[in-house]
């Protein structure tokens, strides 16, 4: 099978008024080579677009697909230090005041009914973003966390999240077509690869935020100004070279070109694994007992900690509403550090399933996510500890010990490189390294599966 290639633009430069002629340009270019390029909009750059009377840029992108990429992308405070300050209950909240109605905006300005996909500015990566996009019915969160080393797609938070795997821009801007090519074609065979291009590069020396917004700092509207512009020569060498790129991929049978909506289309859905997981065998649950992980069925799909909790819990309780009540399309994992239990704890059939009953009104809100704590027999436990309970319950067993080392955190994180993910980049002010934010991403991996 093909390995499917989508074409991203970060399309963001609201203040070079060369940026929308480089935008226009590679809509074109891709219009007439049939591809579909996916352009993620600032919202700041959609109004400048229709404040500058750009109705040829907004023809020219009527046959792509249009994503989103934050209200105004570098303006400091930026979403991860904004998210950082405020915790996850404030940070939603202030997210829903500025970045949705950001969102409106691209919709209106380009006659959209949804966005597909929500690209962070940098690596402004933030829980609550992907929460709230998600919520707000963008399906997919776009170079974020995970797969950027080998493609792999990713549930979390209820969202797609897809990788940015290859830059082609900065390829183009140093090296021949055919070596850029030949650089890309190491992804042949991966599930996806996701080509991200920044229109604003091709035509300008710099980026056009590391001018105005250097190192966590705001110059005033007054001060803006377009960063410095590339010889034509060299931006006609790039935009050719970025051409031939593209032919060699379409040339080549291991590709096939594809969009979001065509991703989306082709992941295996939650609402497949919805319809198979009640036949799972319970066996394929066992390894829960040591702690939260995903639970994965060849040729099934793949359930996460928190939606395999659900599933086990309906199982022992008869009560398939457990699975909508822990569906991680409307709940969160842990908002606060889990209880942590050092001790051993030996406990019976029915005190476990007793916990179930007296948590069961404390499940539901965003604003706690997935409880932290879950009583059992009198006393409290973490999530990672109770799971270990319930799996020994699935199995059969009346007698429960869970054991003193099982682990809160799950195993996925390290799987998946998310205890080494770091900020990164000049977009900060220096010293920013985003520990709540980071902490609140691991606690968030109870939602994290396979896609």
């Amino acid at each position: 099978m093909p390995t499917p290639v989508l074409i991203s633009f970060d399309t963001e430069d609201f203040i070079g008024p060369a940026a929308d002629d480089a935008l226009l340009r590679l809509a074109k270019l891709l219009t007439s080579k049939g591809i579909r390029g996916s352009f993620c909009m600032v919202g700041e750059k959609a109004r400048v677009l229709r404040d500058r009377g750009r109705k040829d840029v907004l023809k020219a992108l009527e046959p792509h697909e249009i994503g989103f990429h934050s209200r105004d992308h570098s303006i400091h405070p930026t979403i991860a230090p904004r998210c950082e300050e405020l915790g996850w209950t404030k940070g939603l909240e202030n997210l829903r005041q500025l970045e949705l109605p950001a969102m409106q905006w691209v919709r209106e300005i380009f006659n959209r009914d949804r966005l597909l996909a929500a690209v962070p500015p940098g690596s402004n990566c933030a829980p609550q973003a992907i929460w709230a996009y998600r919520q707000a019915a963008v399906p997919c969160y776009v170079g974020g966390y995970f797969g950027a080393a080998d493609g792999k797609l990713y549930w979390y938070l209820g969202a797609l999240n897809v990788p940015y795997t290859f830059y082609a821009d900065g390829q183009c801007m140093q090296h021949e077509a055919e070596a850029v090519f030949e650089r890309f074609s190491a992804q042949a065979g991966r599930p996806c690869a996701v080509l991200c291009i920044h229109p604003t590069i091709l035509v300008h020396q710099k980026f056009w935020d590391g001018v105005n917004f250097p190192a966590g700092t705001n110059r005033s509207r007054e001060q803006w100004e377009p960063a410095p512009l590339r010889p034509p020569e060299e931006i006609e060498r790039a935009f050719a070279r970025l051409s031939k790129f593209l032919d060699l991929i379409a040339a080549d049978p291991r590709f096939e070109w594809f969009d979001y909506e065509q991703l989306l289309t082709e992941t295996r859905r939650a609402s497949h694994i919805a319809r198979v997981r009640e036949t799972w065998p319970v066996a394929h649950f066992a390894h829960l007992m040591d702690g939260p992980d995903w639970v994965h069925v060849p040729h099934e799909g793949s359930l996460s900690p928190q939606a395999a909790l659900g599933e086990l819990a309906a199982r022992v309780t008869g009560d398939p509403s457990w699975r909508e009540r822990l569906s991680t399309r409307r709940l969160p994992g842990p908002v606060e550090e889990p209880l942590r239990c050092d001790d051993e704890v030996n406990v019976t059939r029915e005190e476990v399933l007793n916990g179930l009953w007296r948590i069961q009104s404390r499940i539901g809100s965003e604003e706690t996510g997935l409880p932290a704590s879950w009583p059992v027999n009198g006393r409290h436990v973490g999530p990672g500890k109770f799971l270990s309970a319930l799996t020994q319950v699935a199995l059969g067993k009346d007698e429960i010990r869970i054991a003193a080392g099982v682990p809160e955190e799950p195993a996925s994180v390290a799987r998946v490189g998310l205890d080494k993910w770091q900020y990164g980049g000049w977009l900060y002010k220096p010293g920013f390294e985003g520990h709540k934010n980071r902490a609140l991403a691991r606690r968030m991996a109870w939602t994290l599966a396979p896609a």
